[in-house]
């Protein structure tokens, strides 16, 4: 939790989130649930289905408005140097490092600050409710929803929809 994003770790160390077990917990899985409200909820309203979308909300706009440099030093961080210059699809990894450092503040190529961008929103969603080495592993693996390739190929191959489709159902629990 402590590689989240600081506006979804707030949310849920002030009470807004909890985490909890969710209808899946038989499997050990744990989601990020909000505190459900005094009033009364409208029928055939599912609020389970209402919240993820929120999260996922909040992770897109972080990843919109985050600096280059903390884009690339998290990546770096929580994936490492050289997935993060796959993903990329730069050459060399000193371009991540420069990025991160805020040497170089500007990306040239927009397909590759897009597929950064769409990496960081994947992990900051997943790192809501799994520990960095899970994140990591998850980018490693092949991936069954990405036609078994991973999340790495799949990214650096411009798969950004398919990706965030592979993370949003692996932090549903549907693996």
């Amino acid at each position: 939790m402590r590689h989240a994003a600081p506006e979804l770790r707030k949310a849920v160390a002030s009470g807004m989130m909890e985490h909890r077990p969710s209808f899946r917990h038989s499997r050990g899985i744990w989601m990020a649930k909000k505190k459900k409200k005094a009033k009364p909820q409208a029928e055939g309203v599912d609020v389970e289905s209402t919240e993820q979308p929120d999260l996922w909300q909040q992770a897109h706009r972080q990843a919109m408005t985050v600096p280059l440099n903390e884009l690339a030093g998290s990546l770096q961080e929580i994936l490492s140097r050289r997935m993060t210059t796959q993903i990329a699809g730069v050459k060399d990894g000193k371009t991540i490092t420069r990025w991160a450092s805020g040497e170089i503040t500007e990306i040239r190529d927009l397909a590759v600050e897009q597929r950064l961008r769409t990496a960081y929103e994947i992990a900051q969603l997943l790192l809501i409710t799994e520990p960095p080495q899970t994140v990591k592993a998850w980018f490693l693996g092949l991936n069954p929803l990405l036609t078994d390739i991973s999340p790495i190929e799949a990214l650096n191959a411009g798969q950004l929809r398919e990706t965030i489709g592979a993370a949003r159902a692996f932090g549903e629990g549907v693996r």
